[in-house]
């Protein structure tokens, strides 16, 4: 996914929960999209704990 795609994905989601258009509302907007972005990185990086985690387990395991 584009950063363009990206952003236009987020504007829609603002509209659609925020209730307020991104373009006049840019600061609000702007807070928005700094928060999904860091719910979207701990997510991933809770997954990778995870897969760490399996991957410690499956070569403790072998040994």
């Amino acid at each position: 996914m584009s950063y363009d795609e990206y952003y236009e994905v987020k504007k829609s989601q603002f509209k659609a929960l925020i209730k307020k258009d991104s373009d006049e509302n840019v600061q609000e907007f702007l807070i928005f999209v700094q928060i999904e972005m860091m719910r979207e990185m701990t997510g991933t990086m809770n997954s990778l704990k995870f897969r760490l985690g399996e991957l410690e387990q499956a070569i403790y395991s072998q040994q």
